[in-house]
């Protein structure tokens, strides 16, 4: 819908988006997402990285760091942030 109607939407710090375009255009996709707020998450949620497996040992088991990242759990221990795990590959 933005791209549609010439809308550029950025995540510029956590939870705080920035739309930039014409007025009408802006007001219309802040329209959108509201109403499709639950969709928009839920797309959001299913969204799996797309990892392989540690080049060093192997593992699958990752950390997605809270600034971003993605961190082997054996070989870069420490990291805080989400687990995540790597395909079979």
């Amino acid at each position: 819908m933005a791209e549609l109607h010439g809308v550029t939407v950025v995540l510029k710090d956590k939870d705080v988006l920035t739309l930039s375009g014409t007025q009408h255009a802006v007001e219309r996709v802040i329209t959108d997402i509201r109403r499709r707020k639950k969709e928009i998450i839920a797309c959001l949620q299913a969204v799996e990285p797309l990892l392989k497996p540690c080049p060093l040992c192997h593992g699958r088991d990752f950390i997605h760091g809270i600034r971003g990242g993605y961190f082997c759990i054996v070989c870069q221990p420490g990291q805080h942030g989400e687990l995540v795990k790597a395909e079979k590959r």
